[in-house]
């Protein structure tokens, strides 16, 4: 918190100390460029010190100055990756201020550029995992929007897409991860819509995923993602309980909800004791038993 305060007081003087360097010293396009990249660190510290709305238009600053010098230099691959950066940090700062629609669209201006570049270096891995990561959040505010059906067609290429990545490196943990997430993505998805058979099936298949994935002990980052989508998981089966389903199918069903709860809080109590818990693992870990308790309305065994 100490942390956070500091920088609310220091990002005003940072824009102040940028906005006086003049005009005519910040014209070219190296300038403006790092210009727009000291704009965009700015409004990602405003948006961790939760200030949404100031980090939204010290964003946008930046955007609008990447819109000109992309438009300055059309062929210029590295100009263009920077603006679709801009616009997908522009959905994110628009998806914390619940601004769906508006999110939706900045995505899509962020996929429509990266996929131009695949289209112009198909082997190229960095814009496919900007494309792909475009995708999920997609797929993440069609969600909150209400669409469920647009949401699972943007999991189901994003997933595609990582299944061929991971198929040419299956070792590469980071990309197996990321196969899992869009896969539990999808899962959620037909679960929220009651899809049970494809539900099921993804739901299977991803909890084989996880327990085929090696994690050491002391990756916080992976096993941070593993908690987060054992919760995910046991969500999705209690979505499928709430569907009218035969009484021997809805135990099943629960006991899975119960695995899906034990193993989320199994993880994040276990990184708490080695002290490798932030302090998102420990407000998730009173998220997931809040929702374990919720779904006792469902599953009274959870």
């Amino acid at each position: 918190r100490a942390f956070y305060a500091q920088v609310q007081h220091a990002t005003p003087d940072a824009l102040t100390a940028l906005d006086a360097i003049p005009r005519q010293n910040r014209t070219g396009i190296p300038v403006r460029r790092a210009y727009s990249v000291t704009l965009q660190h700015l409004a990602e510290l405003m948006a961790d010190a939760g200030e949404h709305e100031a980090a939204l238009a010290t964003n946008r600053r930046a955007l609008a100055l990447r819109k000109e010098i992309a438009a300055a230099e059309p062929l210029n691959a590295e100009l263009q990756r920077a603006l679709a950066v801009s616009y997908y940090y522009d959905g994110e700062n628009l998806g914390r201020l619940a601004r769906y629609a508006e999110a939706l669209g900045s995505y899509r201006e962020d996929l429509t550029i990266m996929e131009g570049l695949l289209r112009a270096d198909p082997g190229n891995a960095l814009y496919r995992g900007d494309a792909e990561y475009a995708l999920v959040r997609l797929g993440d505010m069609a969600i909150r929007a209400g669409n469920v059906p647009e949401a699972i067609r943007f999991y189901t290429v994003s997933y595609e897409m990582h299944v061929t990545d991971l198929a040419a490196d299956s070792t590469n943990l980071w990309k197996r991860a990321a196969t899992i997430e869009a896969q539990a993505k999808l899962a959620g998805s037909h679960a929220r819509l009651q899809h049970n058979a494809e539900a099921l099936a993804q739901l299977t298949r991803t909890e084989a995923a996880m327990a085929r994935t090696t994690v050491d002990s002391a990756d916080a980052a992976i096993r941070s993602f593993f908690a987060e989508t054992y919760a995910g998981l046991a969500q999705a089966y209690l979505d499928l309980r709430g569907g009218r389903r035969a009484t021997g199918e809805t135990e099943g069903i629960c006991r899975s909800a119960k695995r899906m709860f034990d193993r989320a809080e199994s993880e994040l109590t276990d990184m708490m004791s080695r002290k490798l818990a932030s302090q998102t693992d420990s407000t998730r870990l009173t998220t997931t038993r809040l929702s374990r308790v919720a779904g006792r309305t469902a599953c009274p065994a959870l």
